[in-house]
């Protein structure tokens, strides 16, 4: 696992793409299971990375094409679950300043949670969005890039 404090910013690269480097997979139908997505995207690029192999997983560990997702309530098949592909050992809050963003995901991609009824939120054009909330998120990203783009953002 990456440890953010053990990199300097002067050493990080000037823009990052995961999605470049091959550790992204496309966009899954969440539900109502987003937490768990923004999760296991984060968990799918730090595996290509450390792996050198993508692989698309569910809402588990497991893989999407061992046992989709549907987006419906009913009884685990605990025989398709029990093919892990990988397993979720430690975690790292990272901290809500730019440099600690940069510093992880230079190394690998990173999930967020989004208050994005806030009008603060909706208003949002450009930059880093730091807002403190005491309610719930109600939507999640995944972080896959950094740096200047075509349209400069």
């Amino acid at each position: 696992m990456f440890k953010y404090q053990n990199v300097n910013v002067t050493d990080l690269p000037e823009s990052v793409d995961w999605r470049d480097k091959g550790a992204v997979t496309p966009i899954k139908r969440q539900g109502g299971f987003m937490l768990g997505f923004a999760a296991l995207a984060a968990v799918e690029g730090a595996f290509k990375i450390n792996t050198g192999r993508l692989v698309s997983l569910n809402g588990d560990v497991t893989l999407e094409d061992n046992y989709p997702y549907t987006e419906t309530q009913g009884c685990c098949q605990e025989r398709k679950a029990r093919t892990p592909v990988a397993y979720i050992s430690d975690y790292q809050h990272v901290p809500a300043n730019k440099e600690a963003l940069l510093k992880h995901v230079a190394h690998q991609t990173v999930s967020a949670v989004v208050f994005s009824e806030k009008v603060n939120f909706r208003q949002y054009r450009g930059g880093l969005f730091f807002e403190h909330h005491e309610d719930y998120p109600n939507h999640t990203v995944t972080i896959v890039r950094y740096g200047k783009y075509r349209n400069g953002i």
